[in-house]
């Protein structure tokens, strides 16, 4: 299955190393959510809609879900409370761009220019500094599987989650914030663009009701865990 991407980050065609079969990607989302667990997505994005947290209760409530997300659904492996705690203070205080980034989502043209602080970046430019400043909030390593899966929860409609199982299948390297910005964003552009011409789309009745990027996350994610016949 060859997928054309033509966005931001320049016009080229790309392969992945492997791919989903489209006729696989209803069973892929189906089997999903057999072992879904909506209760602690929707727990993490709940504290995160208003932004910037202003109150105790607030902040405690964030850093519990959101540790608890990360810890639970994320998988991710050296990672701390205090490092989930690092990132949500980078969240909160981009709070403004991410405001501005949630108008938008990710089937629109990411080469669209938006200002913040005195300066004008793409949708795509604005969308890897925020990945770049979350996945860098321990000095000591970046963590962008841990990132993107923050992002995704902040901003559903436009971050999608990746890891580095995923990332090894799609791309044969590890997870990365340049993988993710010129390879998986892209990738995931034209991955909606093929559901959405088969007519598969998100599932009104899950969690991924109104997030294309959820939905091309749940494929994703089951297909790379998928054992080999």
């Amino acid at each position: 299955m060859r997928l054309v991407a033509c966005v931001s980050w320049g016009n080229w065609s790309l392969q992945p190393y492997d791919m989903w079969e489209i006729s696989d990607a209803l069973k892929l989302h189906r089997d999903f959510h057999e072992d879904d667990t909506p209760e602690l997505y929707v727990g993490a994005i709940d504290p995160l809609k208003v932004l910037p947290l202003e109150s105790g209760s607030a902040w405690k409530r964030a850093r519990r879900s959101t540790w608890d997300f990360l810890k639970k659904w994320g998988r991710i492996q050296r990672f701390a409370e205090n490092d989930s705690y690092k990132m949500l203070k980078k969240v909160d205080c981009h709070s403004e761009l991410i405001t501005l980034l949630r108008r938008h989502t990710i089937l629109e043209d990411l080469s669209q220019p938006i200002s913040y602080h005195n300066e004008t970046r793409t949708i795509a430019g604005s969308m890897q500094f925020l990945m770049n400043e979350v996945a860098d909030a321990n000095p000591t390593r970046q963590n962008p599987v841990a990132a993107s899966k923050l992002l995704h929860v902040t901003i559903p409609k436009l971050f999608t989650m990746f890891d580095n199982p995923m990332c090894n299948k799609f791309f044969r390297t590890r997870a990365s914030v340049v993988v993710y910005c010129g390879l998986l964003l892209p990738l995931t552009q034209s991955q909606i663009k093929v559901l959405d011409r088969e007519n598969i789309r998100p599932n009104q009745e899950k969690v991924c009701h109104d997030s294309w990027p959820k939905l091309v996350d749940e494929i994703n994610w089951t297909w790379a865990r998928r054992k080999s016949a």
